[in-house]
């Protein structure tokens, strides 16, 4: 990295021992489309994580937060999400005093070229964060996602908390860990755990940005992703491209998957035997152009999605 570079700006993931190898896949895609970026790379964790030495020569390192008590105590980790999935609310607390600006990224994202040190300068005030629409309101914006309809809210953007670009300054003075802490308390069941957090504990107080920045329709909309370019991809749902159902129940291509498994391979060959060697699929022709036809509604929907932005760096407040 050059001597330009400025440590008051973090791309961050939180990870425990069993994402760290999907964290890194991603970390490592941004560090090397940005080696003389003006950022850190940090993989936040409860525990002390071992980070393989060719990433740390890449500048990325683990740093722990001693939250696991505080986080315990206040009895967050719910169904099937582990205790750091929550980490990313006490980011600005923890890591404000020396970043001014954070780039969250869940573990299930890939950063596929180097724009994303553009996000860091972005004004998008008087928020103290900027997110991406949720894909359960890319078919339709004004769509009343479970939370909101539970609680009789209309109108309201409901955002993926998989991408948040945060000015730690305003984080803080606004309050927001207190304000999703008090969603918590609230005897009100939620539908998607930190999600719902972030949604209804600071709802007008996120701007939107382009979904080029968190893509969500990896797999859904193949044909679409590819021809939207995104900067930033999310492997949203419960099948991702290194599970052995990838080719059955998604349309993750098989390049993808080899890549993540010749990644396992590489730097965490002892998980290897967590990777089938799973065999090419045999296109289906027919398959790929049903597919194709039914991805004109979606594009329509995408359309009326995207127009409302003048460019991928235009912010809606």
């Amino acid at each position: 990295m050059s001597a330009a570079h400025n440590p008051q700006k973090a791309l961050v993931y939180c990870a425990d021992l069993n994402v760290l190898p999907f964290a890194l896949f991603s970390a490592q895609n941004a560090a090397l489309h940005a080696p003389d970026r003006n950022y850190d790379i940090l993989i936040c964790s409860l525990d002390p994580l071992d980070i393989p030495k060719a990433f740390l020569t890449l500048g990325i390192r683990n740093h722990v937060l001693d939250l696991r008590d505080q986080i315990a105590s206040l009895n967050l980790a719910e169904k099937w999400l582990p205790e750091t999935a929550f980490l990313r609310m006490f980011l600005s607390q923890e890591l404000g005093d020396t970043y001014d600006r954070i780039l969250y990224l869940d573990c299930d994202t890939n950063v596929v070229n180097e724009g994303i040190f553009r996000l860091f300068s972005l004004d998008f005030a008087p928020h103290p964060v900027a997110a991406v629409r949720d894909v359960a309101q890319w078919y339709r914006l004004s769509r009343r996602v479970m939370d909101f309809k539970a609680r009789g809210i209309s109108g309201q953007t409901c955002f993926n908390s998989g991408m948040q670009l945060v000015d730690t300054a305003r984080y803080r003075e606004m309050g927001c860990l207190e304000k999703m802490l008090a969603v918590h308390k609230d005897p009100r069941p939620t539908e998607q755990n930190d999600q719902s957090l972030f949604n209804l504990g600071l709802m007008g107080h996120i701007a939107e940005l382009h979904p080029n920045w968190n893509w969500q329709w990896t797999h859904k909309e193949p044909y679409l992703s590819a021809l939207a370019s995104p900067n930033i991809v999310h492997y949203v749902g419960w099948i991702k491209p290194w599970s052995d159902q990838v080719f059955t129940r998604t349309n993750y291509s098989y390049e993808l998957y080899n890549r993540y498994r010749r990644f396992i391979a590489r730097h965490f060959p002892d998980r290897l035997a967590d990777f089938s060697a799973l065999d090419k699929p045999r296109r289906n022709w027919l398959r790929s152009v049903g597919h194709m036809s039914v991805q004109v509604g979606p594009a329509l929907s995408l359309y009326r999605n995207l127009r409302r932005f003048k460019s991928e760096l235009d912010v809606l407040r």
